[in-house]
């Protein structure tokens, strides 16, 4: 019977940092998930609201989540209805900041969406913050365990 070997701090730490790893990875998840419900709100909200009313008084602005790797984006945009084809332009957030100016929203923003709009985007903030603090943890695991594959092709030359 081969006996087991007990596995080296650094092996410990590794799984130690995996583990904690995958559990931000299922946090990440989830906050987009929520994320999305609040995009799905504002989107039935303003949908509601804006039954009936004429065109020119509709909402142009919109709002949406992007995931490229482990990051998370809420954007809002302004939407060029009278574009023959769909076209958005996407508002810039002040550099460093997890909030997009309210003044600049509301500006793109009917009167009846401004309470919608401020309240969104104060979950957003949040929600932004959130991921943030997920991705310093992230960063700061990895860092705790060189990457193997660095390792391995060092190792080659």
């Amino acid at each position: 019977m081969a006996e087991k070997r007990e596995q080296t701090p650094e092996e410990l730490m590794r799984q130690a940092v995996q583990q904690a790893l995958e559990a931000i990875d299922r946090a990440q998840q989830e906050l987009v998930a929520d994320a999305q419900s609040y995009v799905d709100w504002y989107w039935q909200e303003s949908t509601k609201l804006q039954e009936g009313a004429a065109w020119s008084d509709r909402s142009r602005l919109g709002c949406r989540i992007r995931t490229i790797g482990n990051g998370m984006y809420i954007q809002w945009y302004i939407a060029d209805r009278w574009a023959k084809t769909a076209k958005s332009q996407y508002l810039n957030k002040p550099a460093k900041s997890l909030k997009y100016s309210l003044n600049t929203l509301l500006r793109y923003a009917p009167e009846w969406q401004h309470k919608i709009v401020q309240d969104t985007e104060t979950v957003f903030a949040q929600k932004r913050y959130c991921n943030q603090q997920l991705a310093q943890a992230r960063m700061a695991l990895r860092r705790l365990v060189p990457n193997e594959s660095a390792g391995e092709a060092d190792d080659s030359k």
